[in-house]
């Protein structure tokens, strides 16, 4: 009786995130004769999971009908984008070219090296070689890109994760996460993963298809005045770090005062939506001056905030 190779357990540990569910940007559908069905690319986001309570607060977000498909439920929304935060590692190794069989994953590889199951009665090994394809001048992988995030509305169960084949996310997918975490070295930012129709023409003929994207909420200016306003879909400035203690000691602050209320909190944020970037710049360098924070300011500074942030005068649409 064989047994398996007895690995160190920082191999064995060094796993991947516990799954909330999955993303997806395409379904089956009818084929023209009806008698079978075949993929098709999709212009919103459906969700996949187990777990009914979390699909309900994303169709109560998002839009769309929960349907039951043995316990597995399936939602296809009515978003082009929704609110995500990258976990570490959101590409868990991707891009990467995969092929597939009925069996699974027969080829892993970089367009250098693969790497190849073999099996030997019940047991299965890795085998790296030189790369198939290049050898036999005949694209067979495909390229794949696994993205893993987190809806910061739902629990905080696991990961959302999205595979898509496109070669335009494997160009650009990448570099904007590397982005997002060069950003993300000062706290978690939100984000938002859109679903962008794009189309190619090639002799002669015109293909539509659909593009998985990452954007970030916040502005360069944004970023840099701190994670208090990297702001959500919502207009929300609070952010998602823990605000930084005010430098006490700094203009005559009373550190007893307190925090905005949340119908105050609202009025800032949508004074700050409105604003042009030269009154946010004025509002910012005054909170900067005073030891402060738009997440973590009091409510003593709040109306000369807000003066620095309307044009009195200016007809807001």
């Amino acid at each position: 009786m064989s047994h398996p190779a007895v690995r160190p357990i920082r191999e064995v540990s060094h796993g991947r995130l516990q799954e909330a569910g999955k993303l997806k940007i395409g379904k089956l559908v009818p084929t023209t004769n009806g008698r079978s069905t075949r993929p098709a690319s999709i212009e919103t986001f459906r969700f996949t999971t187990r777990d009914r309570a979390q699909v309900d607060k994303l169709a109560a977000m998002y839009g769309g009908t929960v349907v039951d498909a043995g316990g597995l439920f399936d939602l296809e929304s009515e978003a082009k984008e929704i609110n995500v935060i990258l976990p570490p590692d959101p590409l868990g190794g991707t891009p990467i070219y995969e092929q597939w069989s009925g069996g699974g994953c027969t080829r892993r590889c970089d367009g250098e090296e693969v790497t190849v199951p073999i099996r030997t009665g019940d047991d299965v090994s890795f085998m790296d070689r030189a790369c198939i394809c290049a050898e036999e001048d005949d694209m067979q992988c495909k390229p794949t890109v696994r993205l893993s995030v987190i809806i910061p509305e739902t629990s905080l169960t696991g990961v959302w994760n999205l595979r898509t084949n496109s070669w335009a996310a494997t160009r650009e997918m990448e570099q904007m996460v590397a982005l997002i975490d060069m950003a993300q070295t000062r706290g978690l930012v939100a984000a938002t993963l859109a679903i962008e129709p794009r189309k190619q023409v090639s002799g002669g003929k015109t293909k539509n298809f659909v593009v998985p994207v990452l954007r970030l909420q916040a502005s360069l200016y944004d970023l840099a005045a701190g994670a208090g306003v990297a702001t959500l879909g919502s207009g929300s400035m609070a952010g998602l770090t823990p605000p930084p203690a005010p430098a006490l000691g700094t203009g005559d602050i009373d550190h007893e005062d307190p925090t905005l209320t949340p119908a105050e909190r609202e009025q800032l944020n949508v004074a700050w939506k409105n604003a042009d970037d030269e009154c946010r710049k004025d509002a910012r360098e005054f909170l900067t001056a005073e030891g402060w924070d738009p997440a973590s300011m009091p409510r003593h500074l709040l109306q000369d905030v807000l003066d620095r942030l309307v044009v009195h005068g200016a007809e807001l649409a």
